[in-house]
């Protein structure tokens, strides 16, 4: 699960996961303040692209197996 929190609810969120081939494999636009994701991923190294207005932020994931 990823959690995410905004400093403006208001305004619109884009988040985007790649895998290291640059795949995109999760995508979505949310207006709201609290994000929390549940995704199924597969083990392995990914990015998270965080877009809110004009400002953005990657980071890396990193799914491990239970």
């Amino acid at each position: 699960d990823i959690y995410l929190q905004t400093a403006d609810p208001a305004a619109e969120v884009s988040i985007s996961i790649l895998d290291m081939l640059g795949t995109q494999v999760f995508a979505t636009t949310k207006i709201s303040a609290d994000h929390h994701l549940h995704l199924q991923l597969a083990p392995g190294v990914y990015t998270l692209r965080y877009q809110q207005g004009g400002k953005y932020a990657v980071k890396r994931l990193v799914v491990s197996t239970n």
